[in-house]
């Protein structure tokens, strides 16, 4: 691999000192050096990086008197006298070490010269550098403040397209957009061409905004027609999620109408929940209209018996569907009311009746007596399930045939007088009372019959009693 080497003058600039020095350390061999067929030095890049490293030597010289010393040693050195020729060859050897030592001077100052020459250069070309620098920064940070007043203006027409309800975090997003657009332009660009692409930009940084405002706007609407009046604002919200969620799967590129369709499908079931959840809380909320006999404590457990049932109800059912879940579970409070009514009811009855209500009028204690049994009895035979239309059927059914049994005792009764009176025509019953007959005839008649029998043989029936209590025969 061949090395790489300087010229002297590469050499001077790299390591920053005068041509001529490079020249002279190479002459005397105090730094590494080639030299060319044509008698030129070449340094080799490994020194010259030396150099830079340990810095430039010295340059040495040879002692002040050598000249005189190599001198004295030829002269010494002759065999004989100096002849004229030999004294005229001295001589011009002389001279010629002169010329040889001015031309070295000569050439030493012109080195010298070429120094401060070139140092003059490298620093007027060093302040020409600095002054072009200066004018092209002059000419940048000019050419900056009009780019930034420029941005300047299309960022505030950026900033006037911003709908006003716009989120205010959206002017960050049409900032950025509105500089990289303008990133790619240069100040000359026409007016026209920037407006286009910087309200390009603008739509770009509010594409999402926009977006998220119509699917909003889609969604509130959906929900808005679709739910039912009064309907408070927690399902509103969860109805609204479900529309939003919905609308959020669709592409950017989805129409309004393609929206309010797919809002409208994804609460549908939502709504028919709800629906089906306010006809269940109304039923419960009404079941008081249902069991209006009930007490407080048997109105709140028909509440949790029927909100249980109706629970159990798939979404969708009638409202025939409703009130049977709802009838079944009120049948145990139905019951439950109804025995408590029939029993009211049943004491009720007793109650009237021992103290002579609805009976009929006119009966003996006796009888009065046996229509309390006999209803008791009618009563308590009765199941639980029995209405109270069945009880007042029953006690009118009692009180139906004592109201018969009364009067065939009183039509036989009419017979007592007539009897008595004939029987006076034969017999001397002055003394007999027939107000006192009548009486006994009575009790008598309430013991012997049983309701059956016929007006005749009751009155048959009562002469021959008359008969036995006044002691005469036919």
């Amino acid at each position: 691999m061949n090395d790489l080497f300087f010229t002297t003058g590469q050499a001077a600039k790299e390591l920053d000192v005068p041509q001529s020095r490079i020249r002279a350390l190479c002459s005397a061999r105090a730094i590494a050096c080639e030299v060319t067929a044509g008698g030129q030095f070449r340094i080799p890049t490994a020194e010259v990086a030396r150099l830079k490293r340990d810095g430039v030597p010295a340059i040495p010289r040879p002692l002040p008197d050598a000249d005189r010393v190599s001198a004295k040693r030829s002269t010494s050195g002759l065999l004989g006298d100096p002849s004229r020729d030999v004294i005229a060859s001295a001589e011009s050897v002389v001279k010629l070490e002169n010329d040889v030592r001015s031309i070295g001077l000569l050439k030493e100052k012109e080195e010298g010269l070429d120094w401060f020459r070139e140092r003059k250069a490298r620093q007027q070309k060093a302040q020409a550098q600095r002054d072009q620098a200066e004018s092209e920064r002059e000419a940048a940070e000019e050419r900056e403040r009009g780019r930034r007043l420029w941005e300047s203006k299309w960022i505030h027409h950026a900033f006037a397209l911003i709908p006003a309800d716009a989120p205010a975090t959206s002017k960050l997003d049409v900032d950025a957009c509105v500089r990289e657009a303008l990133s790619r332009l240069d100040i000359d660009t026409s007016e026209d061409h920037v407006e286009q692409l910087v309200d390009a930009a603008v739509a770009k940084a509010l594409e999402s905004w926009l977006l998220a405002n119509r699917r909003e706007s889609v969604a509130k609407e959906t929900v808005d027609r679709a739910k039912p009046p009064f309907l408070d604002d927690a399902a509103a919200r969860r109805l609204y999620s479900t529309a939003r969620a919905a609308i959020e799967k669709l592409p950017a590129t989805a129409s309004l109408q393609d929206m309010g369709a797919i809002a409208a499908g994804s609460i549908k079931r939502p709504l028919e929940e709800i629906a089906h959840q306010e006809r269940c809380q109304e039923t419960v909320d009404r079941v008081w209209c249902q069991i209006s006999a009930a007490t407080s404590q048997e109105t709140d457990e028909a509440k949790e018996r029927v909100t249980a049932a109706l629970a159990r109800l798939p979404v969708g059912v009638s409202r025939r569907q409703i009130d049977e879940a709802r009838d079944a579970a009120l049948e145990p409070t139905r019951k439950a009311i109804a025995r408590r009514e029939q029993l009211r009811v049943r004491t009720e009855m007793i109650h009237h009746a021992e103290i002579g209500l609805g009976i009929p009028w006119g009966l003996s204690s006796n009888l009065k007596e046996q229509v309390v049994d006999e209803l008791k009895e009618k009563l308590e035979s009765l199941s639980a399930t029995s209405t109270k239309a069945d009880l007042e059927k029953a006690r009118d059914q009692i009180v139906k045939w004592f109201e018969n049994f009364k009067h065939l005792i009183d039509g036989g009764i009419a017979v007592v007088g007539p009897f008595l009176a004939k029987a006076k025509q034969s017999w001397d019953l002055d003394h007999v009372s027939q107000s006192s007959l009548e009486s006994e005839v009575r009790a008598d008649l309430e013991e012997m019959l049983d309701g059956t029998e016929s007006a005749a043989g009751v009155a048959q029936r009562v002469k021959e009693l008359v008969r036995d209590h006044l002691g005469i025969d036919d």
